[in-house]
């Protein structure tokens, strides 16, 4: 049976119901698994719990705090911007000129995705505030293709893992692709295309089911999408129109087989959210995940951990020749992994000390 994505399930809309409102009431009465879960962790503004100083949070958080009125005017433009009324025709080569326009923006890898209803969320869940109130609303399924790109995060933040670093990056990076997204999104409407753009407050579809169709990655242990040379220390973003464009196909470089071996995210994870058990999503294997388990970590930390993400071999780097030395062969994965492990000293990297932007503070 096939799964209809409704952005009203995932954590981040659930923690956002305000108890005993009437979509807090209509949510749970039809989900009442999720209920007392849910209750425990309610609340979006896990930063504010970080064991920092007062002064440390005034100081710092506004580093990222803008990003949403960013993201907004972003949309504002787009919305605002004129499309002709006749769309110039594009060869089906135009995938080249696509990618290369995307990468001119900043992305580092880009996918082409022609979309099925499937890919879609079929309702908005309530996570793009600052766009109005679409909780509950259907979302607009016109697009025919997604254009899909990452950009990585740096390794010396993600590093740093659980602390504050980690959060600083993933904040400015999905700043990033919004404003990749949206110079994207700007440009084919100016070619007579209808386009939106997905960011952290708003997306018509979740994002790995479109990078994994579209060759960015494979899914790991962590349902995140590991690619082949940043591992999962990427930001994924995407484009949404009705531009046509040759769709790209997923690859395979070995990451299931690597996977059952390693697990060292499901390992090192510390609330132990990550489950060893696989489940087929629309033709996609993922992994069994406790999100409750997971947002009730970073409501305790204060960030939203990362040590999954800076744990993993291909986020700190495997070279191609070793990939393909090791690809779907269990003993050479295994050695690999012993040596890794005394590489480098343990089961994962970790930089104790700060980043110079938050050096000498508390």
């Amino acid at each position: 049976m096939k799964k209809i994505y409704d952005e009203r399930h995932i954590m981040f809309s659930r923690a956002r119901l305000v108890k005993g409102s009437e979509r807090y009431v209509t949510f749970y009465k039809a989900h009442p698994e999720y209920k007392k879960g849910d209750d425990e962790i309610r609340g979006m503004a896990f930063p504010e719990n970080l064991r920092k100083s007062d002064m440390f949070k005034r100081k710092f958080f506004p580093v990222f705090s803008n990003n949403d009125a960013y993201m907004k005017t972003m949309y504002d433009f787009l919305d605002s911007l004129k499309k002709p009324e006749t769309p110039i025709e594009v060869p089906e080569t135009f995938n080249t000129n696509i990618k290369g326009i995307a990468k001119q923006y900043g992305a580092k890898e880009v996918g082409i995705v022609k979309l099925e209803t499937l890919h879609y969320y079929d309702t908005h869940g309530g996570v793009s505030e600052p766009l109005g109130d679409l909780y509950g609303k259907k979302v607009d399924k016109h697009y025919t293709h997604a254009i899909v790109f990452f950009k990585p995060m740096r390794l010396d933040s993600i590093n740093r893992s659980p602390h504050f670093e980690e959060l600083l990056e993933t904040e400015s990076v999905y700043l990033d692709v919004a404003f990749i997204g949206s110079r994207l999104a700007a440009y084919v409407k100016s070619l007579g295309y209808d386009a939106t753009f997905a960011s952290e407050i708003f997306s018509p579809a979740p994002l790995v089911p479109l990078a994994f169709d579209g060759g960015l990655g494979q899914i790991g242990m962590t349902n995140h999408i590991v690619n082949q040379t940043y591992g999962d220390r990427i930001r994924l973003g995407a484009v949404f129109t009705t531009l046509p464009l040759k769709p790209d196909q997923p690859v395979d470089f070995g990451l299931d087989a690597f996977c059952k071996r390693c697990s060292l995210c499901l390992m090192n994870c510390p609330n132990q959210s990550i489950k060893p058990y696989k489940r087929n999503v629309n033709g996609r294997e993922f992994y069994k995940f406790d999100d409750q388990s997971c947002f009730r970590l970073w409501k305790n930390m204060g960030t939203d951990c990362g040590v999954c993400i800076q744990s993993c071999p291909y986020t700190q780097g495997i070279d191609l020749e070793t990939q393909n030395w090791m690809k779907n062969d269990p003993e050479r994965i295994d050695a690999f992994i012993k040596d890794y492990l005394k590489d480098k000293k343990g089961r994962r990297v970790s930089i104790k000390t700060p980043l110079d932007s938050v050096k000498g503070e508390d």
